[in-house]
């Protein structure tokens, strides 16, 4: 016993610890400046959500859990909102930086020229880097929509656990009192019997006694 309670402690110390984990990262997040650090942070925070959400699935496999679970995938939800917001924050700060780098421009006209050419290849590696970081989110777009689904199925298996419990109470009760029923006519039949039993004998001592009177009148007569 002791040795189950142990595992579902540290199944539990396992999930508090990659919430702060993937909350470290939201952290990172809103210090973020570049496309590269912005789309490595959502591939670890992708991999560490996963991680996450597998972690509180195993526990909710524990019908003893039910209240924490529900906290541990609010949890999981807010992280995703707050995933949101930091990706959105940290796009606005890279795109601000990108445009005052394109208005800084020398008043040389060849410096001007060459400005163009490098702000056109940059503009070209900001759309990959920027379709990198879309893809990144899609990736955890669907990993809320996995738990939103699994959160449903739990749900679900929830609610047909507790209708085949409370059809199994029902059945119990109907048999109790099937149970009862049969007990009571078991005594009713039970005394029934002896009061026959005491009528037999009584109607032979009767009987015996009718004799007997009958012949002791005839002998003594």
């Amino acid at each position: 016993m002791s040795e189950i309670l142990q595992r579902l402690k540290e199944e539990q110390q396992e999930i508090t610890r990659r919430d702060i984990v993937v909350k470290q990262f939201i952290k990172n997040i809103w210090d973020c400046e570049s496309d590269e650090t912005l789309n490595e942070l959502n591939v670890c925070i992708a991999r560490e959500s996963q991680i996450h959400r597998n972690a509180i699935e195993k526990l909710s496999e524990k019908e003893c859990f039910l209240a924490e679970i529900d906290a541990y995938r609010n949890q999981l939800e807010s992280n995703f909102t707050s995933l949101r917001k930091a990706n959105a924050h940290c796009r606005k700060i890279i795109d601000e930086k990108a445009k005052e780098s394109l208005f800084a421009v020398n008043s040389d006209p060849k410096e001007k020229d060459g400005l163009r050419h490098r702000n056109t290849i940059n503009d070209k590696i900001l759309v990959n880097k920027a379709t990198n970081v879309t893809e990144s989110l899609q990736t955890v777009s669907r990993m809320l929509a996995d738990q939103v689904n699994a959160s449903q199925q739990s749900l679900q298996t929830l609610v047909n656990s507790s209708a085949l419990t409370t059809e199994t109470n029902e059945e119990f009760k109907a048999m109790n009192s099937a149970i009862s029923q049969s007990k009571k006519l078991l005594v009713k039949y039970g005394r029934r019997e002896v009061t026959d039993k005491v009528l037999i004998f009584l109607a032979l001592a009767f009987f015996f006694a009718s004799v007997l009177y009958v012949i002791t009148k005839r002998l003594f007569r």
